[in-house]
């Protein structure tokens, strides 16, 4: 029987014994039959199992595993193949019963065996029972080819009179004789279970007749492999620690960030074309107007706010000076052209005191006007947060 040396990191060695109706799961779950906490290694790496004409390796992981030094993902096992998984070597090992027994050596002395049609008619080793004649002829078994479902035989011909049957015949390169040895029956061992295609029998010589040899239990191999295929169908997956099969998890869809790049990523464009938008000219040239835009209009803001303080302050100087009718003109005129700016409001107040020196001041000062123009004002600024009376 075909068994497994599992050979880990810390120098220790199992031996496990493969069964043709279970197959073997190799993983860090532990569900697993040989279990590897290896950083890396999947809950289910492989599985081994029986295919009808040996053991296959079949990789659950999508990377494959690991034999040989090669990534496989469905191969046959022979012997001394190694499969790696983690830090864990996993040997396949064919057991001495699997082989087939070796010759003995060939005397020079040629044996026959005089049993008859009927003798070996009725021989049988421990094997499964012959099924009783048909109506034709017996018939020899040509090259059979054995699979999972069906097998074919060759066509059969009728027999003839016996011919000596020897059991090293197929070592035998030729078979030279002239008379008969003494009746000697040979050892006959049964065969153990053999897969794969039967070998053909050789014609038994000049006399043209063929022996039947011991039934192989084929017909037991084929059920063997139905039943198992059978088993590995209704088998339900095995469920792992934390719950699920050992079937490999599917593929994640995109995420969002992925899908908005797709989105937003520009359309495929032939080599050498350029779009006009990325020339290094034209971006270029897009950030210096830009640059210049902002200059200018930090300019215009200063300028201007400089240009009309200075015209208010003109306007001031000629109040504090005397210029009454000059200040008048050119408060008026600033209130006219800037009446939001914040000194819009102080500008009428001067514009109204002026009014009233300019009624008091002079050579000869014009009273009733004063008093007017000053009543005038008090009438308009009374209500100013600003208005404050003569005797506070």
């Amino acid at each position: 029987m075909p068994t497994l040396e599992v050979r880990r990191r810390t120098g220790t060695t199992e031996t496990i014994a493969l069964d043709r109706r279970s197959p073997l799961t190799i993983g860090a779950s532990a569900a697993a039959d040989i279990r590897v906490d290896a950083e890396g290694v999947a809950p289910i790496e492989c599985r081994l199992n029986w295919s009808g004409s040996g053991f296959v390796v079949a990789a659950v992981n999508p990377d494959g595993v690991s034999l040989n030094g090669s990534s496989v993902w469905n191969e046959a096992l022979a012997d001394a193949d190694v499969l790696r998984v983690g830090d864990v070597d996993v040997v396949f090992r064919e057991t001495a019963a699997t082989e087939r027994k070796p010759v003995e050596p060939e005397s020079d002395e040629p044996r026959f065996a005089d049993d008859s049609i009927e003798d070996l008619k009725t021989y049988s080793p421990k094997s499964p029972p012959v099924p009783p004649p048909q109506a034709a002829p017996p018939v020899s078994p040509r090259k059979r080819e054995t699979d999972r479902t069906s097998k074919s035989t060759a066509p059969v011909r009728p027999e003839k009179p016996s011919k000596p049957v020897a059991a090293d015949r197929e070592s035998r390169p030729r078979e030279s004789a002239t008379r008969p040895s003494p009746p000697e029956k040979p050892a006959v061992s049964p065969r153990p279970a053999r897969s794969g295609p039967a070998p053909a029998e050789k014609d038994s010589g000049e006399y043209g007749v063929t022996a039947p040899p011991a039934p192989p239990p084929e017909s037991a191999a084929i059920s063997a492999v139905l039943e198992n295929e059978s088993l590995a169908q209704e088998r339900p997956p095995a469920m792992l620690t934390r719950g699920g099969s050992d079937q490999p998890p599917r593929p994640a869809g995109p995420t969002l960030g992925e899908q908005i790049r797709t989105v937003l990523r520009p359309p495929p464009r032939r080599p050498g074309e350029q779009e006009l938008h990325r020339s290094p000219l034209v971006v270029g040239l897009t950030i210096g107007s830009l640059v210049l835009l902002l200059t200018a209009g930090t300019l215009w803001f200063v300028l201007g706010r400089e240009f009309m303080q200075r015209k208010y302050d003109a306007a001031r100087q000629q109040f504090e000076s005397g210029q009454y009718a000059q200040a008048i003109e050119g408060f008026d005129k600033f209130v006219a052209e800037y009446p939001r700016h914040e000194l819009a409001k102080q500008a009428r107040v001067d514009s109204a005191r002026a009014r009233v020196e300019q009624s008091l001041s002079g050579a000869i000062p014009d009273w009733d006007a004063g008093l007017k123009t000053l009543n005038e004002f008090i009438s308009q600024y009374r209500d100013s947060d600003d208005f404050q009376p003569a005797d506070s």
